[in-house]
């Protein structure tokens, strides 16, 4: 099958990195890639890797030019599926007016958060993308709490929507000597820097531990946020035990670096793909209860939910695995957390989404 993945930009972030291992791990499919409005860093990485991508630098105005090339797209190179990975008004309203052609390849369209968060909450934006999933052949949802609340917010029949968790690389891990733990003991965050994803929780949560059970902090991450944060650190008087590291592309050895992962998120998120790397490194996870999470990690068996986004919450919880836990405890965590990993690889995701884009009918099945 040919299948052509239709995304806004190539810069940083999930979505993005997304497309790159989907390119990087194509199965049995060929794979193409079009970014809309920009590059970026992970075009620029997929270009050096040789994958079918391109750059069209379209402007939100320009919709009847991204119609005309997808048109020339799904001809020339015999496209089978068109998958839609994000909520631009452009991508939308081009793919409406592609879906009006006789004779077109099978659209999906992808939903990599909740139903608000791609509809930032406007009543046009729910208007077109509703009308988008009823003339679509398909719909993906990347975890069981992303797929309510589309069937939440629309009139779409629950068997058209299909669960594919994202996908992520698990490395060779050996947790048969781990257990054991630093001190201070370690702390990890990886992710973007906005208020809803709860690091200032995270912050006051290492503040209550400083005396009891002293920590290491780093923030591997960056955002509108950052310059908030590294002033609630100065005023907890926490700043020498916490280092913000901003973005990296070594996330794999800050993780080697780390004892136990945090993910103090306040909002619903999707899935929680940060997670799901930390334990395929196995790592001892922490995370709020909140949206996809509970998918990844099962409370006590491969890492801890926190019912609560409260600072204590989340002091009580690393408290509990650093004083609590026997060595033998956190190292069967560590070991569960890299079986439950294998459940997200790429491979899995690749190997789904094939299956999926030869199983749904469009105007031509």
């Amino acid at each position: 099958m040919n299948i052509l993945h239709l995304e806004y930009s190539g810069g940083t972030g999930g979505i993005e990195k997304l497309c790159k291992d989907i390119g990087l791990h194509p199965g049995v499919d060929r794979q193409y890639f079009v970014f809309v409005h920009e590059g970026g860093e992970f075009y620029d990485e997929m270009q050096r890797a040789e994958l079918s991508v391109r750059c069209l630098n379209l402007k939100n105005r320009d919709v009847i030019k991204l119609y005309s090339i997808i048109k020339q797209i799904v001809y020339n190179e015999q496209i089978d599926a068109i998958v839609v990975h994000h909520p631009a008004p452009i991508v939308w309203l081009a793919i409406l007016m592609y879906m009006c052609l006789p004779h077109r390849a099978r659209i999906l369209i992808y939903f990599h958060n909740v139903y608000d968060e791609v509809t930032r909450h406007s009543k046009v934006r729910r208007q077109v993308l509703n009308i988008l999933l009823k003339k679509s052949d398909g719909i993906i949802a990347i975890s069981e709490f992303v797929k309510n609340t589309v069937l939440l917010n629309s009139s779409v029949d629950s068997r058209k929507i299909h669960v594919i968790y994202n996908g992520i690389e698990c490395p060779d891990v050996d947790c048969t000597s781990e257990g054991s733990l630093h001190k201070p003991v370690r702390i990890l965050y990886v992710g973007r820097l906005i208020e809803q994803k709860g690091v200032q929780i995270l912050l006051r949560a290492v503040s209550i531990l400083k005396d009891s059970t002293p920590c290491e902090l780093r923030i591997v991450g960056d955002g509108p946020y950052r310059s908030e944060l590294e002033d609630l650190s100065k005023e907890l008087k926490i700043e020498n035990s916490v280092k913000f590291c901003g973005s990296r592309n070594d996330v794999p050895e800050q993780l080697k670096w780390t004892d136990i992962f945090v993910h103090p998120t306040i909002g619903e998120e999707g899935f929680g793909l940060t997670v799901a790397e930390a334990l395929s490194h196995g790592k001892i996870c922490i995370a709020c209860r909140k949206g996809g999470i509970p998918e990844i990690i099962n409370d006590g068996e491969n890492g801890f939910l926190v019912e609560s986004e409260k600072p204590m919450a989340i002091a009580d919880k690393i408290e509990f695995v650093c004083n609590k836990l026997t060595i033998e405890q956190r190292q069967k965590i560590q070991q569960n957390a890299t079986l439950r990993a294998r459940n997200f690889e790429i491979e899995n995701l690749v190997h789904k989404l094939h299956t999926l884009v030869t199983s749904v009918e469009g105007k031509n099945g």
